[in-house]
């Protein structure tokens, strides 16, 4: 580059030394007429001298800014070229990056392709297999069909001891009952219980249907699950009686039903009566029962249930009277809890049970 700038300066000043002879004869020229013959001799030579020695300091400082401006354009023209071979070499970065990025993509879509296709074959194979296993492995009979989880209830006492058991009739949901073991034998279901005077028994019909009271104390089990529990098999009835001497009396009937709501629950069979109490209970054979609120008695002067406080199987009023009210032992009427084939003072424990025959 130095010795570029070095053979441009002699060039302009080799083209300058010929304009300078063209200019150096007009100016002899007029000193020539200024000075005359007289001087032209002696100042003839210095003023050529001088006037080439100007002529040459403006043609050197001409070629000078010439070079300058020169100069500048080449270091402009040099940074500019520096700047297009800098971007040059990043844009192929890019444009090589670029490739490098679809080679990779290229090569991954080719080994995910070929892993799907491969998953595809496995998944394949493992049903056909499983489809060969299932259609030649013997299937035992208890897997044939759905295991039944259905809760089973008995559907009395017998076989039990003295506990509260659940227990389901033929027809109707599961229930809990009182079962008795210590009184006549095992297997007996309490029906009715008076023992304190702790629940009231003078109750109108719809409560004598569903039952009332405390399986542990006293209560009464309720009219539709003593229809459904009679009806459902041959039961007997097993009666407890205990006066405030604490004697005991007993009746025991072989064949216990009752009807149903149609028939105002009547008492529809007995059997045969055995014990020490007194067969009582056939005063009221096939008759209905009498709530305060419903009465069925054939009494033609009042309502037995009402007047007696407590519903029954009533006639013509009683003869003895299981669910009325519960008197102390200096109490002696006629409105108590009474056996009036034992005598007609109040009872002060009693215990209704029934038992399947078979």
């Amino acid at each position: 580059m130095y010795l570029f700038r070095k053979l441009l300066l002699i060039s302009l000043i080799s083209l300058s030394g010929v304009i300078g002879e063209n200019t150096e004869c007009a100016l002899s020229k007029i000193k020539d007429t200024e000075c005359g013959g007289h001087c032209y001799k002696i100042v003839k030579p210095l003023l050529e001298y001088a006037a080439s020695i100007r002529s040459k300091e403006s043609q050197f400082n001409e070629l000078t800014t010439q070079i300058m401006r020169l100069e500048a354009i080449i270091e402009s023209l040099e940074r500019q070229l520096a700047l297009s071979q800098s971007n040059q070499k990043n844009c192929l970065t890019k444009e090589q990056m670029l490739a490098t990025n679809q080679t990779l993509m290229a090569k991954v879509q080719k080994i995910e392709d070929r892993l799907n296709t491969e998953l595809k074959n496995i998944v394949s194979e493992m049903q056909k297999m499983k489809s060969q296993e299932v259609s030649t492995t013997p299937k035992p009979k208890e897997l044939e069909k759905p295991v039944e989880t259905k809760m089973t209830f008995p559907s009395s006492c017998k076989g039990k001891q003295t506990e509260i058991l659940e227990i389901q009739v033929s027809g109707s949901n599961p229930f809990q009952v009182s079962c008795d073991s210590t009184l006549a034998g095992s297997g007996w279901l309490v029906i009715q219980r008076r023992q304190d005077g702790s629940e009231n028994f003078n109750r109108n019909m719809q409560t004598y249907r569903t039952g009332f009271g405390n399986l542990n104390n006293e209560f009464f089990i309720g009219l539709d699950k003593l229809y459904m529990l009679t009806s459902s098999k041959q039961h007997e009835l097993y009666i407890y009686l205990k006066n405030f001497r604490n004697e005991v009396r007993y009746a025991l009937y072989s064949s216990f039903r009752i009807g149903g709501v149609e028939e105002n629950f009547k008492l529809k069979a007995l059997g045969e009566y055995s014990g020490n109490a007194g067969n009582a209970m056939i005063y009221y054979l096939n008759m209905e029962f009498s709530t305060p609120d419903e009465d069925h008695d054939i009494d033609p002067a009042r309502n037995c249930a009402n007047w007696y406080r407590s519903g029954w199987w009533y006639k013509t009023c009683h003869h003895s009277h299981l669910n009325g009210i519960y008197r102390t032992a200096e109490q002696s009427q006629s409105v108590g809890i009474t056996w009036k084939k034992w005598h007609t003072t109040s009872l002060k424990f009693v215990q209704m049970m029934i038992r399947p025959i078979n």
